[in-house]
């Protein structure tokens, strides 16, 4: 090969998939979190809330009305709760017996609620509780239950309680204060409660849910702008360190960058290569058939051809 012939190189274009993903190191829980490419049913839903966050709402919330909720994930872990009624804490989720009815109302209490609906259920122990499913991106990820309570009016039965408490070894003084204390609400109130609690569910969800769709696409462009800067690094060490000329242009031929030898065969100066096109320096042909190889080289990766260039003297290379 000659030096004072210059090579043209078809460099791949700067691609979506020409440049790949990342190769910087992610944790695995960051990985199925943040990962472009990831399901979103492989996410928990402590991955997409701000467990603390909703913490502190609900407290407040609760300390505004006196109403207590939890949110539960599907693995029947408890991820926020506030307010639960010591009739429960105390005594019902404590004794065996009655917290296996607790499990067991919690199970039929989350089956079969469609999106955006509560469910109702009077438990094993007696107690009224409320479900309504959290569902993000059309995955079920756990539950929002309100509870618990009894409707002013329906009284409980105190002897109906009574008999409870003999027959788990209750405490009964402090068994039947805690019922007391279990409130009361009404059926106006219940439901403005749950059209709240539906508001809520689906705000937190699809803003969590949008949230986590950003930081992907953050994550993508990041991953993209790195491969760039990694690619754009290696074409220059390319360029840089050859004998041979080197350039790179633009769909359309124009000059973007050339490398030293380029610019000692041509007789151009850098600054003025970089104001011209491939056909302002090619002779052999036509601006039609430059575009012909500029398009093969971008569907294909590259192409071979001879080419022959004008210098700025007018010589021409061969």
């Amino acid at each position: 090969m000659h030096t004072d012939s210059p090579t043209v190189v078809a460099l791949p274009p700067y691609t979506d998939a020409a440049l790949g993903e990342s190769e910087a190191p992610i944790s695995a829980r960051l990985n199925r979190l943040l990962s472009p490419d990831s399901d979103i049913g492989a996410l928990e839903l402590s991955d997409i809330i701000d467990v603390p966050a909703l913490q502190t709402l609900l407290d407040q919330f609760f300390k505004l009305t006196g109403i207590g909720v939890a949110i539960i994930d599907i693995q029947g872990r408890v991820l926020v709760a506030t307010g639960w009624q010591d009739i429960c804490v105390k005594f019902y989720r404590i004794h065996p017996a009655t917290c296996e009815n607790c499990v067991e109302s919690d199970t039929a209490l989350t089956q079969g609620i469609e999106p955006g609906t509560f469910k109702r259920y009077r438990c094993k122990n007696q107690m009224y509780d409320i479900a309504t499913p959290i569902i993000v991106s059309e995955q079920h990820l756990g539950n929002l239950f309100l509870g618990q309570f009894f409707f002013d009016d329906e009284p409980p039965n105190r002897e109906l309680f009574r008999a409870q408490a003999r027959r788990y070894g209750f405490d009964e003084e402090d068994y039947l204060a805690a019922l007391d204390r279990t409130p009361r609400w009404s059926r106006d109130t219940v439901n403005t409660v749950l059209e709240f609690y539906a508001g809520l569910t689906r705000m937190f969800s699809n803003l969590s849910y949008s949230n986590l769709r950003l930081m992907r696409s953050m994550i993508r462009q990041q991953q993209t702008e790195e491969s760039l800067r990694r690619r754009e690094a290696q074409y220059r060490a390319i360029m840089e360190t050859s004998q041979d000329g080197f350039w790179m242009t633009t769909p359309d031929g124009q000059l973007l960058e050339v490398n030293e030898t380029y610019v000692r065969l041509s007789g151009y100066t850098r600054q003025e290569l970089l104001t011209m096109r491939i056909a302002d320096l090619e002779v052999k042909e036509s601006a039609e058939e430059i575009a012909a190889h500029i398009k093969t080289v971008v569907s294909q990766g590259g192409d071979l051809f001879e080419t022959r260039h004008r210098t700025k003297s007018g010589r021409l290379w061969s």
